[in-house]
């Protein structure tokens, strides 16, 4: 057992080793599959190991967010960000992108006790020391690691990993394969058997191990934080989810953030703006992206799918293209006109966004 969690709140600690337990008790099984991969998809020793020190030397946590969501005080998530120190996790902000239960006796307090064997279980815990939730950015992608859970992303520093347990695919669903920087072995394994069993992994489709440790060790050595790749990836449910365990500050954890291009001149891209230029890291513009409403699908996330698409581009006053600022500037409308089909509207522009990463352009 490492001793790297040694000054940290006890809560974090429990949590972080409690998942360096469980991958100690099942490393002979990731060896085993590492060594099978290793020798049918003909990847010497030498090459599997040196990928595997990249990933964990140089990789990177993302976190994504929808800057234009509205928070519990009735401001947007950019507005926010600005007037905090810290970046929030969703029973501090209650808003999410992926599963909203911010609440003791909850899904996600189900599943994180399940996870973390009880670490985050004291009815008096301060909301402040629970997880924060992000994916390791290994190929980076144009759009993120997880782009479902956000149009922007920040890029931790390197020394975040440290705080940090992953799983290969989302927590909710209690993944097999569990690790931290230390005990990465079963998430690796896994990542390795995906690419060779299935040929997709990370969101690449077509992708043998060979290519896939290629692939990740050139983008892992480019030195410009600036450059993102393969921005017709549109990776919605191929992950490796990263769980930070404690605080994440602006002033001393970000290293840069990625702001979809569609929110320049808008209250929420000067918002991020002023956070980063406070806090003194880089900001990036990255390309938005746009679907016409007339190739909206019916048969992706629900037959509602084009008449909701029509209405938020209405309300909007967004013409025929459909970009990420018009879902939460309709977040916002919608909320004001009806507070009885708030929750069905929250819902059906996540689903929107999830077709608008798939489809646009």
């Amino acid at each position: 057992m490492t001793n790297k969690t040694t000054d940290r709140p006890i809560q974090n600690k429990r949590a972080l080793e409690a998942i360096e337990k469980y991958a100690i008790a099942r490393c002979g099984n990731a060896k085993a599959v590492m060594d099978h991969v290793s020798y049918m998809a003909n990847i010497s020793e030498e090459k599997m190991y040196q990928v595997f020190d990249s990933i964990l030397s140089k990789g990177r946590i993302a976190l994504h967010f929808h800057p234009d969501r509205i928070c519990n005080k009735g401001s947007s998530v950019a507005a926010s960000m600005l007037d905090s120190t810290v970046y929030q996790n969703q029973f501090q902000s209650k808003c999410s992108n992926g599963k909203l239960a911010p609440e003791k006796g909850g899904s996600r307090d189900h599943w994180e006790n399940a996870l973390f064997e009880n670490a985050y279980s004291a009815p008096d815990l301060d909301s402040d020391l629970r997880p924060r939730y992000g994916a390791l950015d290994l190929l980076k992608h144009n759009h993120g690691p997880a782009p479902r859970f956000g149009s922007c992303f920040f890029v931790l520093k390197a020394e975040v990993n440290e705080r940090a347990s992953f799983t290969f695919g989302d927590s909710h669903s209690l993944p097999k394969a569990r690790g931290t920087t230390d005990l990465f072995d079963l998430v690796y394994a896994d990542l390795l058997e995906q690419s060779f069993v299935y040929e997709h992994a990370l969101g690449e489709s077509c992708i043998r191990p060979n290519k896939l440790l290629e692939k990740i060790e050139t983008r892992l050595n480019e030195k410009n934080i600036s450059q993102r790749f393969s921005s017709e990836v549109r990776n919605l449910d191929q992950y490796i989810e990263a769980q930070v365990h404690g605080p994440i500050y602006w002033e001393n954890d970000i290293e840069a953030v990625f702001v979809d291009d569609s929110f320049i001149g808008t209250v929420e891209g000067e918002a991020l703006a002023d956070l980063a230029m406070k806090n003194q890291f880089d900001l990036y513009w990255k390309d938005a992206l746009s679907l016409n409403l007339e190739n909206v699908p019916n048969d992706f996330r629900g037959p509602e799918m084009p008449n909701f698409a029509a209405k938020v581009l209405d309300v909007t006053e967004g013409g025929s293209i459909l970009q990420a600022r018009h879902l939460g500037l309709a977040a916002k409308i919608l909320k004001s006109a009806s507070s009885n089909t708030t929750n069905n509207s929250e819902q059906l522009l996540k689903l929107l966004w999830h077709t608008l990463l798939k489809y646009g352009q």
